[in-house]
């Protein structure tokens, strides 16, 4: 069965029902031997209207200019850079992520028929801190993969095929050695399960390098959980890039119905390249960014049906994906003034 429930309000006709199974049918599920079989699987459909106090606040009954939206929701969020990855993401969170992907590779592509849709990854990474307080990868710790799979499958295949059209082809061989982990669940398969869309906020956003703001799939964008941690990533990202740092995180408070956030906080963990300081780093996100909810979903164009891009393999440090938070801001003009100020 598949619930799809919530509070929105829109003007659009959905085929929710349509949708529901060509999602289930893309993401593997076209059997009853897989768990779910999206030909005959029953579609609930429990969307209501939107809570008339919450439309209020974010969008006065749609008499509010987009300036003017207020968050839909509070709490904080955050966002991160670190430049030990092109991406400028962790590299544990980048090969766990390239393991997920492998892993749907080899099913689809027959490489290993035995599979079934779902999977989960992780890796654990040795890392050395220099004198700037940056973080230098040293070497695998550990690699975790939890494979779907058929019953007949045995422990030694399984973990011999998870070796060799898995880890060997995506972690990099310099990083592996004798006392590296591998822990290859052969459980069997673990067909009847119940989810929710965005209860992995950590594997969707940086692996638990910064804290979890909750689930952003699910979230529309007036929801700090979502445009907050996309504007949270850029404006992190941005200073890692123009090279003010090498690692950063940005925290950004809201509360319900407010246009403003409430405080934005920068933590450099020690590594600025420039002599500023964290705080003098914050003043310039807020010459340079715009955290109303209302102008990111217009800057990031977040009213465009494009999240079911992101839905899977994250939302953050995505390469493969045309988003507008993964393009750094062009902060030149402001790393001048920086040198200039070091020089004198």
């Amino acid at each position: 069965m598949v619930f799809i429930y919530g509070e929105i309000t829109t003007m659009a006709k959905v085929d929710y029902d349509i949708i529901s199974r060509n999602t289930c049918k893309a993401a593997g599920y076209d059997s009853a031997e897989k768990g779910l079989d999206y030909q005959t699987l029953e579609v609930f459909n429990k969307i209501d209207a939107q809570s008339p106090d919450i439309a209020q606040a974010v969008h006065g009954f749609f008499t509010k200019s987009d300036e003017h939206l207020g968050a839909g929701d509070q709490g904080e969020i955050f966002g991160y850079a670190t430049d030990e990855t092109k991406e400028l993401m962790p590299l544990t969170q980048v090969l766990s992520r390239q393991l997920a992907q492998r892993l749907v590779q080899v099913r689809k592509d027959g490489t290993c028929p035995w599979l079934r849709p779902g999977g989960k990854t992780q890796v654990t990474m040795v890392y050395h801190k220099d004198v700037r307080g940056c973080l230098i990868p040293q070497r695998i710790h550990a690699v975790a993969i939890s494979p779907q799979h058929i019953s007949s499958m045995g422990a030694d295949n399984i973990k011999e095929s998870m070796m060799e059209h898995v880890v060997r082809q995506v972690c990099p061989k310099e990083l592996l050695d004798g006392d590296t982990i591998y822990a290859v669940s052969t459980e069997g398969r673990r067909p009847k399960a119940t989810g929710m869309s965005g209860r992995s906020a950590v594997a969707d956003t940086y692996g638990g390098w910064v804290p979890a703001a909750g689930s952003i799939s699910g979230k529309d964008s007036s929801k700090l959980q979502r445009f907050g941690v996309y504007i949270a990533r850029h404006a992190a990202k941005s200073l890692v890039h123009a090279g003010f740092c090498s690692r950063c995180r940005v925290q950004v408070c809201y509360a319900l119905g407010m246009v403003q956030p409430l405080s934005i906080s920068v933590d450099t963990y020690g590594t600025t390249a420039v002599g500023l300081l964290d705080q003098e780093l914050c003043a310039m996100i807020l010459r340079n960014f715009d955290f109303r909810p209302g102008v990111i979903s217009c800057d990031f164009d977040l009213k465009a049906p494009k999240f079911h891009r992101v839905s899977v393999n994250g939302h953050c440090g995505r390469t493969d994906v045309d988003v507008a938070w993964e393009k750094p801001k062009d902060l030149t003009h402001e790393m001048q003034k920086a040198l200039e100020k070091v020089k004198k």
